[in-house]
Formats: C-alpha cells, sequence, structure tokens
C-alpha cells in the first residue's frame, strides 16, 4: 500500500509536468492563446528540421515586427507541438503544428526586454549594423532614435566595479564606420556609449594590411 505522502508527491509531480510546455492542445495540435501563425516554405521547414530554427522572410518578419517590433530575425528555436518542457530560456520561440505551420504567440512578447537588461546591467551590449546604417541587437531591428536614447540613458557599470563595460558594433563586409550610410549614426551611437561610461568598439569589416 503506497503512503500518502508517495501518493502526494506523485499527484504533485503529474500537476507540475502537465503545467510545463508551450500553451498548446497536443490533440488538436493547436495554440490555446493568441497567436499568429505562418505557412512556412520548403527551406524553411528543411531549416527547422536541420537546425530547429526559422529564419523568416521578409513578408513574416514585417508582419511579426507589426505585434513585436523587437521580433528577431531568426527565430532560434523551434518547438514541436507535442513537446513537453520549460520554455524559460529560450527567447522568443515558434511551435511547429504540422510540417508546413508554425504559431508565435502574442504573450511571450512582452516578456522580452533583453536590450533593456542589458542596458540596466551596464556590462556589454553587442549590436550589428547593415549597409544602411539600421542597428540591430540580437537579430531584433531596433529604431535608431530609440536605440540612441536608451544608450543615452544607461548608466555602464563604473570603473573598478569588476569586468569592464563594453558596446561592440560589428559591421557588414566592406562597410567602414566612414562609409556615407552608416557614418553619421555610428558617430551618435560612440558618442552616446561613451558619454555614459561604456568603452566603444566599432568593428570595421575591412583589415589593415
Amino acid at each position: 500500500m503506497k503512503s500518502p505522502l508517495l501518493i502526494l508527491a506523485c499527484l504533485f509531480t503529474a500537476h507540475f509536468l502537465s503545467a510545463e510546455g508551450p500553451p498548446v492542445d497536443v490533440k488538436s495540435r493547436s495554440m490555446t492563446v493568441p497567436h499568429q501563425k505562418l505557412v512556412v516554405s520548403a527551406s524553411q521547414r528543411e531549416e527547422i528540421e536541420a537546425l530547429g530554427t526559422l529564419t523568416l522572410d521578409a513578408a513574416q518578419w514585417e508582419r511579426l515586427r507589426q505585434f513585436y517590433p523587437d521580433m528577431p530575425k531568426r527565430i532560434e528555436s523551434v518547438l514541436p507541438v507535442t513537446y513537453n518542457d520549460c520554455t524559460c530560456d529560450v527567447g522568443v520561440y515558434a511551435v511547429q503544428l504540422d510540417p508546413n505551420t508554425v504559431a508565435i504567440a502574442h504573450e511571450q512578447f512582452s516578456e522580452e526586454g533583453n536590450l533593456d537588461t542589458v542596458l540596466a546591467e551596464g556590462k556589454e551590449l553587442l549590436l550589428r549594423v547593415d549597409r544602411r546604417g539600421q542597428f540591430y541587437f540580437k537579430g531584433s531591428l531596433v529604431p535608431f532614435q530609440r536605440l540612441l536614447d536608451a544608450v543615452r540613458a544607461s548608466k555602464a557599470r563604473p570603473a573598478g566595479a569588476g569586468d569592464e563595460a563594453w558596446m561592440s558594433v560589428d559591421f557588414p563586409l566592406d562597410v567602414l564606420r566612414t562609409t556615407k550610410e552608416v557614418a553619421s549614426r555610428v558617430k551618435l551611437l560612440a558618442e552616446a556609449g561613451a558619454g555614459a561610461g561604456w568603452t566603444v568598439y566599432l568593428n570595421d569589416s575591412v583589415r589593415e594590411g
């Protein structure tokens, strides 16, 4: 005969496990919260199967950014609808409902404050700039004025407080900090970073020598 404590432990474990995983109905293979569905192409399906990621096409990216301005170009985790484990620390994820359809829940969008978190921590900030002068953080397009204002308002970790606080900007191939399309914005951002206490590294793509 099982002890009451063992029975209680089993019931607690069953409840805990049933509460994990994305918000889906596995039987009907549907998402149970407000969401956006995307039909994936053959190459995207291949990417999901090979890498477990999803690179959005231009139309998909534009559509999702209407709901979530910080939507990354590449979704780093695509989970099967049968997935039944923790979704913590996976960032923005998609759920594959069938081989050609994925869904992204609206509820997770408000949970992603990565840029603000990094700026608040004042340790390190990794950015990329494209050849049009647009800036990206972890694959998410950040409106330049928003980025500039946020950096100006940030407070980098002060000297002597441990690791150096640094901001790094990576450039596309053959684009320099002096390239016309990016020069003015890069200069403003570098000045804002230095003014807030960051050590700024501009990683131009062309090497000397």
